[in-house]
């Protein structure tokens, strides 16, 4: 469902908070709003993703990546990665416990 756990770390204190994600062409891409996730990810870009996936009964798959935090500032030399971005993180939403195609939600389909 493309929502799962992030990790950063300050001063050797870990922060591990819920995000939704979208990957495409080698990356992982996420928005978030100014905070304490964002302030710490400044001052230590280095952060893993942790993403699991329920199996059939009582199992499940974990993989953690390892990655390097870096922020599309809200300026025009970055516009197209922001948009890039955006539009890649507004092709699934969530619609109750399913994941809907962005195309399939806005006919209707699935709400």
């Amino acid at each position: 469902m493309r929502f799962d756990h992030l990790a950063c770390c300050k001063n050797g204190q870990p922060c591990v908070v819920p995000i939704y994600f979208a990957y495409a062409e080698g990356a992982i891409y996420s928005f978030s709003m100014p905070g304490r996730k964002v302030d710490w990810m400044r001052m230590n870009e280095n952060v893993c993703l942790q993403i699991y996936q329920r199996g059939t009964g009582k199992g499940w798959t974990s993989v953690v990546v390892d990655g390097r935090f870096e922020e599309f500032p809200d300026t025009h030399l970055w516009r197209s990665e922001r948009l890039h971005a955006w539009t890649l993180l507004q092709m699934y939403r969530l619609v109750g416990n399913r994941r809907v195609e962005a195309a399939d939600a806005a006919n209707g389909l699935g709400v």
